[in-house]
This record gives C-alpha cells, sequence and structure tokens, in this order.
C-alpha cells in the first residue's frame, strides 16, 4: 500500500510593543494576540489555534482518514531572577473532536516546569544543574479505558565551553496511570547523555545523543528496554548561494503513545535520516530545502511502512527593528509511504492539501 501526500502552509509572525501575533494561514481558521511581557529577563507568550484535519495528516500508521477539529492553546512563562538562575513553566492544552468516530474524541493536557543553576557563573564557562518535571492527562470520551495520567521527573547536569563543547547527563523516570485499565500502569527508568562539539570556530558542530529506558515489569506485547541514538553534523559555507548544510541520523525504540497526536499504544522500531541545506536569498529572505527518509517496523502491529519526505520553506522578513519584527513564511512539501501489503488493502492515494 502506497500513500502520497501534497501540503503547504503559511505562517505570518510578528510583535511590537510587547503584544505578538502568531497566525498559520493553513488548517488554522483564528489566532489569539497574546501579550508578550519583556523586562528583567522575563517572558510570557502564548497562541491559540483552530481547525480541521485528518487523521492521515498526523501519522500514516493509524491507517484512518477520520476528520476532527482541533483546538490549541498554549502558553510558557521564563524568568531569570538572578545572573545564574533560570525557570520556565508552561501549559499545552488539545482539544479533537472526530466527526464519524466519537470513540476517538479526547482531550490531552500538558504541564511542564524546568529550573537550572549554573555553578560556574562565567560567560565562557558553564557547569549547570537542574530539574524537570512533567504532567500530562489525556480523556476520551467514549473510552475511558484508554485514559492516562503521566507524571515525569528528571535531573540533569551540563558542563559546556563557549563555542568549544556541550555535555549533558540526565536521569529520571516516567510513569503511566490507566484509572479503568490498571494492568496496562507502567514505570520507566530512563538514562540520557547529549554531546556537542564545534570545531574551526564553530563552523563545525557534531552532535551526538545515547538514551536508555527500561520498566520496571514485563507486559505482553511490549518491549522492557528500548534505546535510542542520535547523530548530526552541521557545516557552515563562506557561499552567498549556500549558508549551511545539516545530516542527521535517528535510529532507536519507541512507543506510539510518547507521540502526542497518536491515540494507539504500540511499540515500534524506527530510523531517519534527514539532510538540509540553508540558502540566504537576499538581505531579508531566505529559504531551506529537506529530505527525510524513514522507516517504522511495528513489533505487533501490521503497519510496517518506510517512505520520504520533500519540504521546502521560504521566509521573507517585512519589519525588523528594536520595537517590531514581522516575517511570513510558506512552506511546501511531498510525503510518500509504503506499506507492508496487507491482503484486500492495497491502495494509493494522493490526498488534497
Amino acid at each position: 500500500m502506497v500513500r502520497r501526500s501534497w501540503s503547504w502552509r503559511g505562517v505570518l509572525d510578528g510583535s511590537k510593543g510587547g503584544w505578538r501575533l502568531v497566525l498559520p494561514l493553513v488548517f488554522a481558521f483564528g489566532a489569539l494576540p497574546v501579550p508578550n511581557v519583556h523586562g528583567a529577563d522575563r517572558t510570557l507568550i502564548g497562541y491559540f489555534d483552530t481547525g480541521k484535519r485528518t487523521a492521515l495528516e498526523d501519522f500514516e500508521e493509524e491507517g484512518l482518514d477520520d476528520e476532527y477539529t482541533y483546538r490549541n492553546y498554549h502558553l510558557k512563562y521564563n524568568d531569570s531572577p538572578a545572573d545564574n538562575l533560570e525557570y520556565e513553566v508552561s501549559t499545552f492544552q488539545k482539544f479533537r473532536d472526530y466527526k464519524d468516530t466519537n470513540a476517538l474524541d479526547n482531550r490531552s493536557s500538558t504541564y511542564k516546569g524546568k529550573a537550572a543553576y549554573d555553578l560556574a557563573g562565567e560567560k565562557k564557562q558553564t557547569r549547570q544543574v537542574g530539574l524537570e518535571v512533567k504532567h500530562r492527562e489525556k480523556r476520551f470520551n467514549d473510552t475511558p479505558r484508554n485514559e492516562f495520567e503521566q507524571n515525569s521527573a528528571s535531573s540533569f547536569f551540563t558542563k559546556a565551553a563557549k563555542d568549544l563543547y556541550r555535555l549533558t547527563v540526565e536521569g529520571g523516570m516516567d510513569a503511566y496511570r490507566y484509572e479503568h485499565a490498571e494492568e496496562k500502569d507502567e514505570t520507566t527508568w530512563i538514562g540520557r547523555i547529549n554531546g556537542n562539539r564545534y570545531f574551526d570556530g564553530n563552523r563545525v558542530n557534531l552532535t551526538s545523543s545515547y538514551s536508555i529506558a527500561r520498566t520496571e515489569k514485563e507486559r505482553a506485547f511490549k518491549k522492557r528496554t528500548k534505546q535510542a541514538w542520535t547523530g548530526k553534523g552541521a557545516y557552515k559555507f563562506d557561499n552567498p548561494m549556500i549558508n549551511k548544510a545539516t545530516l542527521r541520523a535517528n535510529v532507536g525504540q519507541r512507543d506510539t503513545k510518547e507521540d502526542d497526536e497518536s491515540d494507539i499504544d504500540y511499540d515500534y522500531r524506527y530510523w531517519t535520516v534527514n539532510g538540509q541545506t540553508y540558502h540566504d536569498i537576499g538581505e531579508n529572505t531566505d529559504t531551506t530545502l529537506e529530505y527525510e527518509h524513514f522507516e517504522k517496523n511495528y513489533l505487533f502491529y501490521n503497519r510496517d511502512h518506510r517512505g520520504y519526505s520533500i519540504q521546502n520553506e521560504w521566509k521573507r522578513v517585512f519589519v525588523k527593528n528594536e520595537k517590531a519584527r514581522w516575517w511570513a513564511s510558506v512552506l511546501v512539501g511531498h510525503r510518500e509511504a509504503k506499506f507492508a501489503l496487507i491482503s484486500g488493502n492495497n491502495l494509493k492515494r494522493k490526498p488534497s492539501s
């Protein structure tokens, strides 16, 4: 089975006099301007968007073309009350109302907090310790068995030298609790390490990360230990036609419920290769080209697929000064996914944008 799709979207972003407006021109019918308060290293930012989509636009593996209406609300506050202390709190509210499948109607509420303290207190050196916490709830109208609460907490230590390297070590736990399906409860312990190395005055940047997660108990049709690795390289050019190029590879295992848009619960293996180039067309215009090849193999679910996507985004800055900044962008893309053939389910499709 092969699925092909073309898509495009536009965004208008601007700020003036402490106000910020974000307006997606496609897949959103409205936006709410929110005061953007700056002062003493404090920032308050938020947005609202709503519209209609189909499940196919979010994730092919669900295999559904159900249309739904969505509403998203986001609010984030940052503060740095001292030179070596900073914290951030945020909330994200998502609502989905499916047209023909009431069992999938759901609400997702996420709350996050993060605090970090720099032990070094120097501009060129960083030794930062911190804590991150997260609480997420997902509620379904007609399928309470799928409802869950997620609570996670992790601590981290970062050591960095400006234009030379950055190393972060992180450890924590992630717990899922199902009120109406206690056999699905699970607690996972997670460890992660991230490293950045800069060369030639920040012209070359190499990044790598590794994570491992292990649940406390065995569950049927679930993998107890999951690992993930990411490697990325970036190079800056002295060329008016191309500013920067990046290449990234990812491989590992995940659970679909970790993907916020997915309403199913299966484990899968994945790998992706992504390449991007950045181009300055003029003083106020730039464009980005992106190609990605991806593959997903489910452990106990017959939706294995592979494919590729191509995107081109153009951005134009109209106003840029100390008091205001307005820019607009347009993205055009093509995505194609080939599924393992299922008897009686061979399909080729080109959805409209």
